[in-house]
């Protein structure tokens, strides 16, 4: 338990970003056969550990504007609201826009579950190398 913890909470990044670009939407999950056990590079994990800071600090700013719509909504009894956002609290916790353990054979995964999202966009996945933009193409290919 204490490992996991500390994994958990060694790697929770905190910084502002703008969110302008991001649309929240549940991610498809991979098709049997889509293989993303490619090792990620040196240049695209220090990329990727500095940039994953900024994609959950944006997630985490939508849900709180999705949040106040719940607050807000004049509709439903005080005790309504507060147990639909407890709800939407406990299951929005999980996500890994919100808490990840960072490992660097998940990094590819990662990128490409944020991407297949909507969390991260086209304009996220500049700096990194072209092999690891082209995997992440190829994987969310329709």
């Amino acid at each position: 338990m204490g490992i996991a913890r500390l994994c958990l909470t060694r790697y929770r990044h905190r910084t502002r970003t703008d969110c302008s670009l991001f649309k929240r939407k549940e991610a498809p999950p991979l098709q049997a056969g889509e293989d993303v056990t490619t090792e990620i590079s040196k240049h695209d994990w220090k990329v990727y550990c500095k940039k994953l800071a900024q994609w959950q600090e944006r997630y985490i700013e939508v849900l709180i504007e999705e949040y106040g719509k719940i607050i807000n909504d004049g509709t439903q009894l005080a005790s309504d609201k507060f147990w639909q956002l407890e709800k939407r609290i406990r299951k929005d916790r999980k996500h890994p826009g919100v808490v990840i353990e960072v490992r660097r054979s998940d990094a590819i995964l990662n990128i490409v579950y944020f991407y297949r999202a909507g969390m991260i966009s086209e304009a996220d996945l500049e700096g990194f190398s072209e092999d690891l933009q082209d995997i992440v193409h190829s994987l969310c290919a329709p």
